[in-house]
């Protein structure tokens, strides 16, 4: 447990004076023993001696990028050594380090959804650390709402935070201004970069260059161009001469499965895979770039004519199937929700007896480490009653505008904590309210439902015409 000043215990009751002892050989806690004066009051017999435990420093390190990662002392060893050498400093206060490690290299400080912070926030949770220690704030964090967040959940558990060649006490108004002050140039500073690196991606792609990246299927990258690949040139070509032949995404999977044809990772082609590979502006010879198509520079794989028959046979699918899709799902926070741990949070929905049950559940690899998951009727609602002062009078007097369009328009980002819940405004108000009721349950009951809307009705389905599908050949 963390040290605690004893006096603020102990000086109601009695008067004391503090002999500190050093250290045994081995011994990795510091005795302080405390002796009861004279003139104290013996309502309350004390100890014959007291033991303070030392404070466990968490020494966390980060690097945006992985150069120079596999060097004998790098940027993560120099952190770490300055951390230790401030905690070396701080052992009469009782401080050590310990030797867990929390590096992320090649890590940007833009997102809580690193490794090392996950682990550290876990630790914090368990109770094993005391202290966070950083060469500096911005190593923590470059955004102002995750560190913000990050502060919230140290003082929940107990925890101080200490950057080592920044010097600020957040007791005060004035420490607290001057932590805000660091943090929004360490933001500035980051969304500078940011600026820089995007105006470059946008002027190499009007040029019709290639940017760093993953390579595409059917190229191969060689000093920022696209060399065409002839095996798997031929694959695409292939595929576009089958579709308009086959008229099924999945068919042509599983025919392009079966003559062996693999994606670039040696993994089988899917139906989301292909129907990607069929819509790739790329393999006509253009690059696209926020949306906006550029001729490119590099050698198209399909013509004008295949990439058309491609296009209008897709169109043809999505008129015939669009009948029978069931209606949209509200999902007015796509992208704005986050965990207690940092991590992002997604909709996922079923449909039961007509009902919609939706719910905010972690993403991607961290759905299967954590049991967090929302009701989002529920959380929708929460959000909506915080942020009902910041709604502008033209908006919540709006005809037609509904409660997911105002959380749409309004918030940017919703960090959900134990107790707390931060809710950002693109306004940059900055809202906090409890997590209460339901919320705090995260789902352990069924009976978060939302009436579906009632299904149009079903057309009958149209004769396929003009068109057979094509079994696997042998």
């Amino acid at each position: 447990m963390p040290v605690i000043t004893i006096a603020s215990s102990l000086c109601s009751s009695h008067t004391v004076s503090a002999t500190r002892l050093m250290p045994e050989r081995g011994d990795h806690r510091m005795r302080v023993l405390i002796r009861a004066s004279p003139l104290a009051r013996r309502e309350t017999p004390l100890n014959a001696s007291w033991e303070a435990i030392i404070k466990r420093c968490a020494i966390y390190t980060r690097k945006s990028s992985s150069e120079g990662l596999d060097r004998g002392f790098n940027s993560l060893d120099a952190q770490r050594q300055f951390c230790e050498s401030y905690i070396a400093s701080q052992a009469g206060e009782g401080w050590t380090a310990l030797d867990t490690r929390y590096d992320d290299g090649g890590f940007s400080g833009g997102s809580l959804d690193r490794p090392a912070v996950r682990r550290l926030m876990a630790d914090v949770a368990a109770g094993t650390a005391d202290t966070v220690v950083v060469y500096k704030i911005d190593r923590l964090s470059r955004s102002l709402i995750d560190f913000s967040s990050l502060i919230g959940r140290f003082e929940a558990h107990g925890v101080s935070f200490v950057a080592v060649t920044q010097a600020f006490n957040t007791t005060s108004s004035m420490g607290r201004l001057t932590l805000n002050v660091l943090l929004s140039f360490a933001q500035f500073e980051r969304e500078l970069a940011s600026e820089r690196l995007r105006d470059k991606a946008a002027a190499s792609r009007a040029r019709g260059l290639w940017q760093a990246g993953p390579r595409p299927f059917g190229y191969q990258v060689e000093r920022g161009r696209l060399i065409l690949d002839e095996g798997e040139a031929e694959a695409i070509r292939y595929a576009y001469r089958r579709y308009p032949k086959v008229g099924a995404a999945r068919l042509l999977a599983q025919e392009l499965t079966a003559k062996g044809i693999l994606n670039k990772t040696g993994m089988p082609f899917t139906k989301k895979s292909v129907t990607d590979l069929l819509r790739n502006r790329l393999y006509r010879g253009d690059l696209v770039h926020r949306g906006k198509s550029v001729p490119g520079v590099h050698t198209p794989i399909v013509t004008e004519k295949s990439w058309a028959r491609v296009q209008e046979a897709l169109a043809d699918v999505y008129r015939i199937h669009r009948p029978f899709a069931r209606p949209s799902v509200p999902n007015p926070l796509r992208g704005c929700l986050f965990g207690p741990l940092g991590w992002p949070l997604s909709q996922t929905f079923c449909h039961h007896r007509n009902r919609l049950h939706r719910y905010y559940i972690p993403t991607g690899i961290h759905r299967h480490g954590s049991g967090d998951h929302y009701r989002a009727a529920d959380l929708d609602a929460a959000v909506l009653a915080a942020i009902a002062d910041f709604i502008p009078t033209e908006v919540r007097n709006g005809q037609g505008t509904s409660d997911p369009d105002i959380l749409r328009r309004l918030v940017s980002r919703v960090d959900i904590g134990q107790n707390e819940m931060v809710i950002a405004l693109r306004t940059g108000a900055i809202v906090r309210t409890p997590v209460v009721g339901r919320i705090r349950d995260r789902g352990s009951s069924k009976t978060d439902v939302t009436e579906a809307p009632s299904p149009a009705p079903v057309p009958d389905r149209p004769p396929r015409t003009g068109r057979s599908s094509v079994g696997i050949p042998r």
